[in-house]
């Protein structure tokens, strides 16, 4: 089966980066469009009432140059189609209600875990989330 569109979750964890380089190998080998995705999350259980704009502001400003930087490498590597998208929240649901249906991809490509410990025993792990509600293959790169 060729894949038309990639969709892969990105941060700044070793894992994604894995998940990452999988993508773009795929996107390649398929001519597929590539859609690198991040999520400034913004925890449920968080002490912020509501978060601080300022640092939204920030961590918005980090994600953009993080998934710049990504695009940038999926171009230099070869992956003609490039999309990006960045969006504020829960990461789990973001992906699933608002990047998803928007990217319409065929494969989403994650990494096994990005959390740390705590928060997967708190919220669960947010690739965990994806296989049980994505609407299309789920490829997840340890």
């Amino acid at each position: 089966m060729a894949y038309k569109s990639i969709l892969v979750a990105v941060d700044s964890s070793n894992e994604s980066k894995k998940a990452f380089s999988r993508a773009v190998t795929l996107a390649t080998e398929n001519n597929a469009t590539l859609t690198i995705t991040h999520v400034v999350d913004i925890p449920i259980y968080s002490d912020y009432k509501p978060y601080d704009a300022e640092i939204l502001n920030l961590a918005k400003q980090s994600a953009e140059e993080l998934i710049v930087e990504f695009k940038n490498s999926a171009l230099n590597t070869g992956v003609s189609k490039v999309e990006t998208l960045l969006e504020t929240g829960s990461a789990k649901r973001e992906i699933i209600q608002t990047i998803i249906p928007k990217a319409n991809p065929d494969l989403i490509v994650v990494g096994a875990t990005g959390t740390n410990a705590l928060e997967r025993v708190l919220v669960g792990s947010v690739s965990e989330y994806i296989i049980r509600h994505a609407p299309c293959d789920v490829l997840v790169v340890r």
